[in-house]
């Protein structure tokens, strides 16, 4: 079920940051992180800093598609694949194995 508001809180997100912080560090040989929706990447984007990336100035924007690379790792955006994105067509099954196919090919 989704959230109040469709959004989790601050404290959800930050309660979920350890884990994602011991799974990246876990993940050996890491070349594309692929961000799922706009929470996802910009978790993703305090991943990388507090990583030691440097993260560009301004800031990368979500956009479904975006690529944005780093030293050795390449952050893919896509909307989240919700039932109120894929049911609405905001994210196409189309959409979705284009942005697999962007990252298989990097």
């Amino acid at each position: 079920c989704a959230p109040p508001d469709n959004k989790p809180t601050p404290e959800e997100i930050e309660n979920c940051s350890r884990y994602l912080d011991a799974e990246f560090g876990i993940l050996k040989n890491k070349k594309v992180l692929l961000a799922l929706g706009k929470i996802g990447f910009q978790s993703s984007l305090n991943l990388l800093s507090r990583n030691g990336y440097k993260i560009p100035k301004p800031a990368p924007r979500f956009k479904h598609g975006a690529i944005t690379t780093f030293s050795d790792l390449t952050l893919v955006a896509s909307y989240h694949p919700s039932r109120q994105n894929t049911n609405t067509g905001v994210l196409s099954l189309k959409m979705w194995n284009d942005i697999f196919m962007s990252a298989k090919i990097i």
